[in-house]
């Protein structure tokens, strides 16, 4: 009996044992688990961290090249204005300085000069003026004959 005892206590002394090292590789498997799972949240929070500091830097330069697109838009625009100036007053200057070879031309070169066109009446105007009545003229507005406004 003591034999038979004996027995079933070193059956259950080695299932102790084996219960207690399943429970040890348990408790091992799960502490690299929860360790793996914390080195995991740190590395996460780090990415996360790095990104919110590039989004914070991709915000600010895209504030910055807003700023200088605005500015660059603004120069065109001030650039713009002023070569539509320039180039209208040298549209004028070239209108001029043609009326001034033309008139030049009547004095000194009388083949090359060219009169001014005869102003056309309207079929109106035309009937009007044949019954004897002086059509009106607009104000010169500029050089006589030439198209030229004045400035």
């Amino acid at each position: 009996v003591l034999k038979k005892e004996q027995q079933d206590d070193d059956h259950k002394k080695e299932y102790c044992a084996k219960q207690f090292d399943t429970s040890d590789d348990k408790k091992k498997a799960l502490e690299r688990e929860v360790s793996d799972e914390e080195t995991a949240i740190a590395t996460t929070k780090d990415a996360l961290q790095t990104t919110a500091e590039e989004m914070a830097a991709l915000e600010a330069a895209i504030k910055d090249l807003d700023k200088s697109v605005a500015e660059a838009t603004e120069t065109r625009k001030e650039e713009h204005a002023e070569y539509k100036e320039l180039m209208a007053s040298d549209a004028a200057a070239k209108e001029l300085l043609a009326f001034a070879k033309n008139r030049l031309n009547k004095f000194y070169n009388p083949k090359l000069y060219k009169a001014p066109a005869k102003a056309e009446l309207s079929a109106e105007d035309g009937i009007y003026s044949s019954m004897g009545g002086e059509v009106p003229t607009p104000a010169p507005s500029g050089i006589a004959g030439t198209g030229i406004t004045a400035l």
